[in-house]
């Protein structure tokens, strides 16, 4: 081999020597486009779940459009409708044009143009309604209106326990209206 050859053949094993050493001393994580801190890992339409205890059917879930959000563990929804049944009677039906659903704890947040309506209680109108299904609780803290004949009620918070059919109004006022 002539002495030309041998400093190329030289010369291109220091440059891949070189370039291997740079490989492992590079940190390769920085190659990957970042993920956002919340991703969304499924996005679904018409949305139906039921839940069954005891073979009771004790609440029916409904979403026009849902983002699975896994790693918060949580579902966002449009359009939702949410319906607590207890010995094949219905409790109460909630609505609204967005919603949270944890998924853990099955704790349900209603927002915009939230209604309730109830077997004994009229209907209620919030921009906001929490259940929690473990104590079987629906409250907010935002203001609240309740119509049921003739009769409308008006509060600044709410408290409503399904189990017993009590509810709790905060700064209640009471309006009755002619017919």
């Amino acid at each position: 081999m002539n002495k030309k050859k041998a400093i190329i053949w030289l010369s291109s094993i220091c440059v891949l020597a070189l370039g291997i050493a740079n490989l492992f001393r590079f940190n390769h994580d920085e190659l990957e486009f970042p993920r956002p801190k919340i991703y969304a890992d499924a996005k679904m339409s018409g949305i139906f779940y039921q839940k069954i205890k005891k073979n009771q059917l004790i609440m029916k879930l409904r979403a026009d459009e849902a983002i699975l959000l896994k790693k918060d563990k949580r579902l966002t929804a449009r359009h939702l409708t949410l319906s607590v049944l207890k010995d094949g009677t219905q409790l109460a039906k909630l609505r609204s044009l967005k919603g949270e659903l944890d998924l853990d704890t099955m704790d349900a947040l209603f927002l915009d143009d939230v209604r309730l309506e109830t077997k004994n209680n009229g209907v209620l109108f919030t921009q906001k309604l929490r259940y929690i299904p473990s104590s079987e609780l629906l409250t907010t803290d935002v203001p609240v209106i309740i119509q049921k004949g003739g009769l409308k009620v008006t509060g600044k918070a709410l408290s409503y326990n399904l189990k017993t059919g009590k509810m709790l109004i905060k700064e209640s006022k009471t309006f009755i209206e002619s017919q």
